[in-house]
């Protein structure tokens, strides 16, 4: 995997951003509740891809724990839980076992047109991001501030500005529907009773 990635792009050698997506990382898994401790069977890894172009800004994350980021959306997420919003959501994904999810629908059926799977990605990307914001505030992060980590991604969400995101942006939920999704009143109180049992266990008012 190492190597197709380094075909497409080059491996980050900016130490102060693997110290930067480290330490939330750590602070974040390290904060989670007991119930969540089957996570660290996995084997994560994370890597940093350079890239500036606008189809740079991106993070995907791969069966077995490895998750990928490009430094242009660490650098446009520079806040601890900006990042830790999105380091949530693609961790998510495998807690829902979205991959194993779009594999069988591909593998049971050969018919599957582009918007039955874009249907699909849309249900999961959704999904990835109830679960990330439950993850979050679980970890002791304010879900408060994910809404605005999506809200920022709105800037290329015109594929007549970003022609180059067209295909992407054709089968994604926008990231304004994003927004308002984690913003529902009945998800964010869920995710409130997380953060404030989280703060309760580190002492915090």
């Amino acid at each position: 995997m190492h190597t197709e990635i380094n075909k497409m792009r080059s491996i980050s050698e900016d130490i102060s951003q693997y110290g930067f997506v480290r330490r939330v990382w750590l602070c974040m898994t390290r904060k989670l509740p007991p119930s969540l401790s089957h996570l660290d069977e996995l084997n994560w890894e994370i890597l940093i891809v350079t890239g500036d172009d606008v189809t740079d800004y991106f993070a995907i994350v791969c069966s077995g724990g490895k998750i990928i980021a490009s430094t242009a959306l660490i650098e446009l997420h520079s806040s601890d839980v900006e990042l830790a919003t999105m380091l949530a959501h693609e961790v998510a994904h495998i807690m829902a076992r979205h991959g194993v999810e779009m594999c069988t629908k591909n593998c049971v059926s050969s018919t599957l047109n582009q918007r039955s799977f874009s249907l699909t990605i849309y249900k999961c990307e959704f999904e990835a991001d109830y679960i990330g914001l439950l993850l979050m505030a679980a970890a002791g992060y304010d879900p408060r501030q994910a809404p605005k980590f999506y809200e920022k991604m709105t800037m290329f969400d015109e594929p007549v500005k970003f022609p180059l995101l067209a295909r992407f942006l054709d089968s994604h939920p926008s990231s304004k529907e994003r927004a308002k999704a984690v913003a529902r009143p009945e998800i964010m109180q869920e995710a409130l009773i997380l953060y404030k049992d989280a703060r309760g266990r580190r002492g915090v008012e």
